[in-house]
């Protein structure tokens, strides 16, 4: 799963920082790829790919979130 995550990181890498991003801004993507992911599981030919994508999308928004405004464990 790190690997995926790294791999969107860098399709993304043209974005910029994420530091600089208000965590609503980051919540409403990691909503926005879990209803893509709801809607590509509930389909009868789900596309393994695009789950993968989705589910490495709302790890980095997470992370993105915790960077941003979490605390070390």
């Amino acid at each position: 799963m790190a690997h995926n995550m790294e791999a969107q990181l860098q399709v993304n890498e043209h974005k910029g920082n994420w530091r600089k991003e208000h965590h609503e801004f980051l919540q409403r993507e990691m909503e926005r790829n879990a209803e893509v992911l709801k809607y590509e599981l509930a389909k009868d030919d789900v596309d393994r790919h695009e789950i993968t994508i989705r589910c490495a999308n709302i790890a980095n928004f997470a992370m993105m979130i915790a960077d941003n405004e979490g605390a070390s464990l």
